[in-house]
Order: structure tokens, then C-alpha cells, then sequence
């Protein structure tokens, strides 16, 4: 989550949609990924590359490691969150992409209940799951106790 930052939101132009947020950028990216056979989509529409795309990013791996740092990041954060999970992250840290939002109101009426499904997979800390929350620490601990 620490690596959730404005520069890679502001490349890829996230903005408000009825179900989170919707990147036109990262939309024609990745049919231009797919037209070049670079990736493909999946199950649950995850996202793999290609064995061409594997090949190509091999070849370009010295040269863009930082970025490939941080899309692991993202990819370790978010690979098995649920959406709504994934909505509590962006819609608590960039309020702005709720404002079209006609999932948002269930998504923070779950708030507690997601933010300790984030924290049991180990994907956030203790205080960052009870910010998630709306919590302090301690109530936290408290209504985990109940849920678990």
C-alpha cells in the first residue's frame, strides 16, 4: 500500500466510474499488450504475459527494473483481494474516485469486515487495517475478536 502512489495514478488517469475507478490509459494499453500477444487475459480477468511477452520483458528487464519493482509491489498487494477490498484501499485514499461511485455506500457499510479480511492475508499491518477500519487499534483488536 505504501506504493500506492500519485505519479502512477496520475500516468494512468484514473478517474471516478460506477463500479471504482476506470483508466482509459491502462484500457488501450492493455488491448495494445494483447494485439502485440504480450499478455492476455484470465480467469477473473487477471492478467498474465504471453510466452512472447515473457521473452520481450526479459530482454528489457535491466532496463525498466524499477518499474517491474513496483508493478510486483502491486501485483503482491492486490492479487488476492477481493474488489470491494481493493475499493476500501482507493476509495479511502483517493476519496475522489468515489464520487461516481454506486458501490461505494456497501463498500464502507463492510469497512470493518474488509479491512480484517485485508489484514488476516497479511496484506497490511496491524494499525494500516485499523485505519482501514475507521478504528483505533484497540477497538480494532476488540471487533476482530468478535468477527474471527
Amino acid at each position: 500500500m505504501a506504493n500506492f502512489n500519485d505519479e502512477v495514478m496520475e500516468e494512468t488517469d484514473y478517474e471516478p466510474h460506477s463500479f471504482g475507478c476506470y483508466s482509459e490509459v491502462v484500457e488501450i494499453t492493455m488491448d495494445m499488450l494483447q494485439q502485440l500477444d504480450l499478455a492476455k487475459k484470465g480467469k477473473n480477468d487477471s492478467i498474465y504475459l504471453t510466452e512472447f511477452g515473457e521473452e520481450v520483458l526479459s530482454k528489457s528487464y535491466e532496463k525498466s527494473l524499477v518499474n517491474i519493482e513496483v508493478i510486483q509491489d502491486y501485483k503482491e498487494l492486490l492479487n488476492d483481494l477481493t474488489n470491494d477490498e481493493i475499493f476500501l484501499i482507493i476509495y479511502l485514499y483517493k476519496p475522489e474516485y468515489t464520487t461516481e461511485s454506486i458501490v461505494e455506500k456497501n463498500v464502507f457499510k463492510n469497512r470493518v469486515k474488509l479491512a480484517t479480511s485485508i489484514y488476516n492475508k497479511g496484506k497490511v499491518t496491524l494499525s494500516k487495517a485499523a485505519h482501514l477500519a475507521g478504528m483505533n487499534i484497540e477497538d480494532f483488536l476488540k471487533t476482530m475478536g468478535k468477527i474471527c
